[in-house]
């Protein structure tokens, strides 16, 4: 819980394209992985 928390914090404090870009940087490694594991089965 104080990780979400801190999490949170730092998100509202940083500018909205650093977390635009943290938020696609984390979707295209998400789509990475369910790739691989889609291949690998």
């Amino acid at each position: 819980m104080v990780g979400l928390a801190g999490c949170l914090v730092l998100a509202f404090a940083l500018p909205l394209s650093s977390v635009v870009s943290g938020a696609a940087v984390l979707a295209a490694g998400a789509v990475a992985h369910a790739a691989r594991r889609a291949a690998a089965s």
